[in-house]
């Protein structure tokens, strides 16, 4: 593993882990907003024909959806 490759990891468990220790549970609402948005467009990805403002602007929404569900139910 070289520098590079720690250093990608180390800034995505500080990603990961410093929001809900600084926040507590509501630190969790940017992963499930992120969570949110990978999971539209890959599921957004075929009926759409490939990769489109549709699916960019669809994933976008319902990702900001699903973080503003996550920080509605630990509040």
């Amino acid at each position: 593993m070289c520098i590079s490759d720690r250093f990608q990891l180390a800034c995505l468990l500080a990603v990961c882990v410093v929001p809900p220790v600084i926040c507590g549970a509501a630190g969790l609402a940017p992963l499930a907003a992120a969570a949110g948005y990978c999971l539209a467009v890959w599921r957004g990805f075929r009926p759409l024909d490939g990769m489109s403002g549709d699916i960019s602007g669809s994933g976008l929404t319902l990702g900001e959806l699903a973080g503003a569900a996550a920080l509605r139910l630990v509040r």
